[in-house]
């Protein structure tokens, strides 16, 4: 029930979002990634080939997901806006045995520039959909590193240029 709701949360109307199918692939087939360091490693490869594959591209990684913004910088007449990806599981059958599923929460940040009338109205307690063309992928956590990413899959940080941001609801 549990798996369920949270489920429930990153999905989008036209079912799982790309990036929780993705997850559900490579956990399956990496299932000890959390305690083996040459998986891992083949887990993040893997993360990152996906992710600089779009540059230039509408990313699917983005597909789907629900962000919830996060905070603004200002650089002169220019503001972006950055935003994380909330409640997004993957949530897999566990074929070891050891345990009945393999929970991994996914974390995915977006970054871009966004026109002041957009960023006055931004607001932490909604949901929002992004999409964009990819400037550039970054797999350090350089924004919100101070918050515990333990047992998490980080899917990095897409920089968008063309940034959409298009409010979905509120929490």
């Amino acid at each position: 029930m549990l798996a369920a709701f949270l489920y429930a949360s990153c999905s989008s109307p036209e079912g799982k979002p790309f990036v929780v199918s993705y997850a559900d692939r490579i956990i399956g087939e990496y299932p000890n990634f959390g305690s083996n360091e040459i998986a891992k490693r083949a887990v993040m490869d893997s993360i990152q080939v996906l992710g600089k594959s779009y540059i230039g591209e509408s990313p699917k990684t983005l597909n789907g997901v629900d962000f919830k913004f996060e905070e603004l910088f200002e650089n002169g007449d220019s503001v972006s806006a950055l935003f994380s990806a909330i409640d997004c599981i993957s949530d897999i059958e566990d074929k070891s045995g050891a345990h009945k599923y393999i929970i991994t929460p996914i974390e995915i940040r977006v970054l871009g520039r966004v026109d002041s009338q957009t960023a006055a109205k931004l607001d932490g307690n909604s949901i929002y959909h992004i999409d964009g063309v990819l400037h550039a992928w970054d797999d350090k956590d350089r924004f919100l590193a101070h918050r515990n990413t333990g047992g998490k899959l980080f899917f990095g940080t897409y920089i968008l240029d063309n940034m959409n941001v298009k409010s979905v609801s509120n929490e």
